[in-house]
């Protein structure tokens, strides 16, 4: 069927929207399919497990996750260049994180993360972080105490 300018159907590419110019098709903008929603969690890791102390953590593991299918997207390791609680919690929130699972982890650092909107878990145990997460996703995650236990005044 013809368009307003008498020209066949243009198809503009999933998720964007479009202004028709004859076949051609312009794109003034984009915005995020709200159907494929995805959550970045973010986790201490060391060894390929869960590190017990966020604050002394030397590894992160990024994993983003389709919300609605509950499937790994992405999954990346990285290393942060600071280690004090200010500095990582800035950093978490610099790599888009919305959610972190911890072992342990400082009253302050929560405090910090969770006024930057970031969801905190405490309580983990030491597991491989695609485990903690997929756990997480079919609410079977077991929490105990927060481990925090290095003598920092938390």
């Amino acid at each position: 069927m013809p368009n307003q300018n008498g020209h066949g159907p243009s198809r503009v590419g999933q998720g964007r929207r479009g202004r028709e110019f004859g076949n051609d098709v312009e794109i003034i903008g984009c915005f995020k399919d709200r159907s494929m929603k995805n959550m970045k969690f973010a986790i201490p890791t060391e060894n390929d497990k869960l590190c017990q102390h966020f604050g002394s953590c030397k590894l992160f593991t990024f994993i983003e996750v389709n919300e609605a299918t509950k499937e790994i997207i992405s999954q990346e390791t990285k290393t942060p260049s600071g280690h004090c609680h200010e500095y990582m919690t800035g950093w978490v929130t610099e790599n888009n994180a919305d959610i972190i699972i911890a072992g342990g982890m400082g009253v302050p650092a929560q405090q910090m993360l969770k006024e930057k909107g970031i969801k905190v878990i405490v309580g983990a145990s030491v597991k491989a972080p695609e485990e903690l997460v997929k756990d997480y996703l079919n609410d079977s995650l077991e929490l105990v105490s927060n481990s925090c236990s290095c003598g920092c005044n938390h």
